[in-house]
């Protein structure tokens, strides 16, 4: 894909996998992360339309670790983040 860019670079490697991926949620990941919702799949497609990103809640965080962000929202930024 490109060259290592390190945790530093982690953006690089987001934007190039969201350039490859054909869904319409992006979920922001890493390597050493388990889904341990049964489900997940299924509730973020209940998610209404209007909003961008979603949580899907956890009984092993309270906190948003692994946010799904729609591709729409990721397309509307992109022109900014190029700047």
């Amino acid at each position: 894909m490109c060259q290592r860019a390190g945790y530093a670079g982690l953006h690089l490697y987001y934007q190039q996998l969201a350039a490859l991926a054909t869904g319409d949620w992006l979920l922001i990941w890493n390597d050493d992360a388990t889904m341990m919702t049964a489900g997940w799949d299924v509730l973020i497609e209940t998610v209404p339309a209007g909003v961008l990103v979603a949580d899907v809640p956890s009984t092993q965080s309270p906190l948003c670790c692994f946010p799904a962000i729609r591709r729409e929202a990721v397309t509307a930024a992109r022109p900014v983040q190029q700047r």
